[in-house]
């Protein structure tokens, strides 16, 4: 069996290297090294488990989590090592991230867990980073684990890959880099996860000090509990109707293999031509605004706060134009909201959440103006969004 493999793993579970009983020849008896290299975004995305073994030793040098070393020896006697070697697993780094508290009805929620960095940017951005590439947020730089544009495009998975940890806590107003610095986009939404990417470590044999064989591990990971996925687009607009007229929708329709809990999310938000988006009823409200100006002038400053709003990729909430009517299913019922940046939510399984989006309610209040329209799937990792909007 050859040293370069693909281990296949899933998130939170120990997974056997398969060296088996034999995979050094056992005569004639010699000294063995098995050297295994990581580096420090490897050895945070885990690292080793094995049983102790007569007549190994094993040394661990570089520590960076708490299973992960940027080095870790093997040494012994060929049939110790044969033994030992059999015994290894790979356990990805466990950073409670499921559990990290958070509110699930924030509009753009702070994160304080380290891990596996989930970031969003919006659809269409050409990135031009792939597995194993770098990129930066402020100064740190991250190696890309795995990149989503088909469940809810588009979010890359990356993880610290600096000697010293340095989490980013809030995604307000950074932006995504390559590796040399420049920007790509801007972030739109951020969490972290319990590793589940895709990385390698390099491995070496040697037998009496001399290499005999090298080879490079990758490790290709899964979730342990599968995504929620949109299964029936939700409309991004509708038409308002008449003030008063309650309206029968069905908004659409979600998906996840083991039919768990979620937390499905509906927001009204402001469109970007709408003084709401810069939080004033009018654009002559706005601190600063030239009333004695031309108005190009006027136009200059108005476009540019919007600008400046739009960089921190921040959605606005947008109310009194309509609200949702409580649907119960079972004895789960939504929570509605008339002021809210979040205008409905029902949390449960699949079923009963489909349940409640196919017999949604919704009435109108002014019926003028444009607005946005926002649904996510909320479970404690992500935010699966159909849209994002600003």
């Amino acid at each position: 069996m050859a040293l370069t493999r693909t281990i296949n793993y899933t998130q939170n579970v120990p997974v056997s290297l398969a060296f088996g009983t034999t995979y050094l020849t056992p005569t004639p008896s010699r000294a063995v090294q098995l050297i295994i290299d990581s580096t420090p975004a490897a050895a945070r995305m885990g690292g080793f488990l094995y049983t102790e073994t007569a007549g190994v030793s094993v040394i661990k040098t570089g520590q960076i989590t708490v299973n992960g070393f940027l080095k870790t020896i093997f040494e012994g006697d060929v049939v110790a090592i044969n033994s030992i070697m059999n015994t290894i697993q790979f356990k990805n780094e466990f950073y409670n991230c499921e559990n990290t508290q958070q509110t699930l009805t924030t509009a753009n929620r702070t994160v304080t867990a380290p891990g596996e960095i989930q970031i969003q940017i919006p659809a269409g951005t050409s990135h031009g980073l792939s597995v194993g590439s770098t990129f930066k947020i402020d100064s740190t730089d991250f190696q890309v684990t795995a990149i989503d544009s088909v469940v809810n495009p588009i979010r890359i998975w990356g993880i610290a890959s600096t000697r010293t940890t340095v989490d980013i806590t809030s995604f307000s107003g950074k932006k995504l880099k390559n590796s040399a610095g420049v920007d790509i986009s801007i972030l739109i939404d951020m969490v972290y996860n319990n590793p589940h990417g895709d990385f390698s470590v390099s491995a070496t044999i040697k037998e009496a000090g001399v290499t005999t064989e090298t080879g490079t591990i990758s490790f290709a990971g899964v979730f342990f509990v599968d995504e929620p996925t949109f299964v029936v687009d939700p409309p991004t607009s509708i038409t308002l109707g008449t003030a008063g007229t309650y309206y029968d929708i069905n908004w659409c329709e979600i998906d996840q293999a083991d039919d768990n809990y979620q937390s499905v999310q509906i927001l009204t938000k402001a469109l970007t031509n709408d003084p709401q988006f810069l939080g004033v009823a009018a654009y002559t409200a706005l601190p600063g605004y030239p009333s004695g100006g031309t108005t190009d002038a006027q136009l200059q400053f108005i476009g540019d706060a919007i600008e400046a709003k739009l960089a921190l990729g921040l959605g606005v909430g947008q109310n009194g134009r309509m609200n949702f009517s409580a649907t119960q299913v079972g004895q789960r019922i939504s929570s509605v909201s008339t002021s809210n940046f979040i205008q409905w939510m029902f949390y449960g399984t699949v079923t009963e959440c489909n349940l409640a989006l196919a017999n949604l309610q919704y009435a109108v209040v002014a019926p003028t103006g444009d607005f946005g329209v926002e649904t996510r799937i909320v479970n404690g990792r992500s935010r699966i969004y159909r849209t994002r909007g600003n």
